[in-house]
């Protein structure tokens, strides 16, 4: 082994551990359960996938994501931190660092590994599929279980990151206009490792020309598909959004909101007062208080099955992180 993987730096145990902390906001997972356009996972195998890949939460961006990289040794060698849009899981663009840079360790020694390789533990023998990004593999991995599911983008695709891969059958599995590059590195590492890893084509050729030109990758795909059989389409967002002015209107009829501590007359309030009191009636009693989602159905005169997305409207525009940096700090868990 070279001396930069005897050198190798790692993430203290504590600061991964903490961040595991199912209680926390976490965008990417609240887009996985909440979402009224893409509800594609239940809560229960949400906090499966969660488990499985370690994922955790940064208080760097409020509401970030962290996906470690725990190697086939069980250290951690780095976590990206990412932030994503809740609505439709798609990456803020320029919010996108690492826990090893924000910890600021001092003489570092960076040495990645795949997202997910600690899982190449749990079956031998069970076939590998690299995709570029964290999310892809988590996701693909709920729709696709018959592969272990790693993530690593092109440039870091090494023969020193392929070695823990010998004697397992690999597929790349690119994203879309992207088929061609991952063509000449996947040929390159096998000629050098003699391993068997091959580039597939499938998405590639099954996509649509719109898709392409967006660059979907394999999650972007897949829940795609889901949302057509499910008669939802990303393209909602806007409706959704306009619909649950809908129940907000329905709010202000309300002449009294009864609270778990108090009453509060509104009978003096504008229409515009009454909706902004009581979405923060509602956001302190779910996302501060714990109250739970029925109980804050009840308060505020909504029907149960409405409450998921309007919470989370709720939430994003009260703890939206690109409306005021001063709320970012330091990734002291």
């Amino acid at each position: 082994m070279n001396n930069k993987f005897n050198n190798t730096s790692y993430i203290p145990i504590n600061i991964f551990k903490t961040s595991l902390n199912k209680n926390k906001i976490n965008y990417f997972i609240e887009f996985l359960n909440h979402s009224f356009i893409n509800q594609l996972f239940g809560i229960d195998i949400t906090n499966k996938l969660i488990d499985k890949y370690c994922i955790g939460t940064s208080n760097y961006w409020k509401g970030s994501t962290v996906f470690w990289q725990k190697d086939i040794s069980q250290n951690i060698r780095t976590g990206k931190i990412i932030l994503y849009d809740p609505y439709t899981g798609k990456l803020k663009k320029d919010y996108i660092t690492w826990a090893h840079t924000v910890l600021e360790i001092p003489n570092f020694n960076l040495n990645q590994c795949f997202f997910g390789e600690h899982l190449l533990l749990t079956d031998k023998s069970k076939p590998i599929a690299i995709v570029a990004s964290e999310k892809s593999a988590a996701i693909a991995s709920t729709f696709m279980p018959q592969y272990i599911w790693l993530s690593c983008d092109i440039n870091s695709l090494t023969t020193e990151k392929c070695s823990v891969l010998k004697g397992r059958t690999v597929t790349v599995f690119p994203d879309l206009g992207e088929y061609d590059n991952w063509i000449k590195k996947t040929t390159d590492i096998r000629k050098q490792l003699n391993l068997s890893i091959n580039a597939s084509d499938l998405f590639e050729k099954s996509a649509t020309q719109k898709q392409k030109e967006q660059k979907f990758d394999i999650a972007d795909i897949l829940i795609y598909e889901m949302n057509i059989k499910n008669k939802l389409s990303s393209s909602n967002v806007e409706t959704i959004k306009q619909h649950n002015n809908l129940y907000q209107t329905k709010i202000i009829d309300k002449e009294i909101i009864h609270t778990h501590k108090h009453e509060i007359s509104i009978k003096e309030e504008t229409s515009k007062d009454r909706v902004n009191r009581i979405k923060t009636e509602a956001y302190k009693l779910y996302w501060l208080n714990d109250v739970s989602l029925s109980e804050v159905a009840k308060i505020i005169g909504i029907k149960d099955k409405f409450m998921p997305q309007l919470l989370l409207d709720i939430k994003y525009e009260f703890d939206d992180p690109l409306k005021d940096e001063s709320q970012k700090h330091h990734f002291t868990l």
